[in-house]
């Protein structure tokens, strides 16, 4: 009996021993992890339908080919150096006509000339007519991607257009006609604008 209790300390040190790695091996509790909110599609926009009158326009094909056939007469005389034919197509000498200027050239014009300037000419279609009548060079302006859109006895022209002198390329740009049906049927061009980009490089 004497000697069991002597041995009683040695027993349970080594039980320790013996159960500490096996304690070491339990896994730290973890904290809970929630779950990620589930990723949300973005709303996809409902088409709204248009009034049933939004885009319809009044054309007929009759006036279509009028028009188109404005801007044939208006190449025709330009290579033929006819500015009575030109003015012929016109509403007036008196249309809106020109190449609108920078902000920046109008800007350096009211610092230089005039405090008034806005970059758009006053009186565009004189000053084109008098060049077409006294050029001495060959001239045409060729159409490119040419679209009408009529509506009723308005319409509007757009293209892109090369403006040719001696063969060369001298300007380009887009072009748009504003142009009205007059009273004795006739299609009359009402303003012209134009971009100018100078000779392509």
């Amino acid at each position: 009996m004497q000697s069991l209790r002597a041995l009683l300390p040695t027993l349970l040190l080594t039980s320790l021993t013996l159960a500490t790695p096996a304690l070491a091996q339990v896994p730290a509790a973890q904290p809970a992890q929630l779950p990620l909110p589930a990723p949300q599609a973005a709303p996809v926009p409902v088409p709204v339908a248009l009034p049933a009158h939004v885009g319809r326009r009044h054309s007929t094909p009759a006036d279509l080919q009028a028009i188109q056939q404005v801007t044939d007469d208006f190449r025709t005389a330009l290579r033929q150096h006819d500015a009575r034919g030109l003015s012929a197509l016109l509403l007036n000498n008196r249309i809106l006509f020109s190449s609108p200027a920078s902000p920046q050239r109008v800007r350096q014009t009211r610092a230089e000339v005039d405090l008034q300037a806005d970059g758009v000419a006053g009186y565009g279609a004189i000053d084109f007519l008098r060049f077409v009548a006294s050029a001495k060079q060959t001239i045409e302006e060729r159409f490119h991607n040419l679209q009408i859109t009529q509506d009723g006895h308005l319409a509007w022209v757009q293209f892109d257009f090369e403006f040719i002198e001696d063969g060369r390329v001298e300007n380009h740009g887009v072009e748009v006609w504003q142009m009205l049906k007059t009273a004795d049927e006739r299609w009359k061009i009402l303003s012209v604008l134009w971009s100018s980009h100078g000779a392509p490089r």
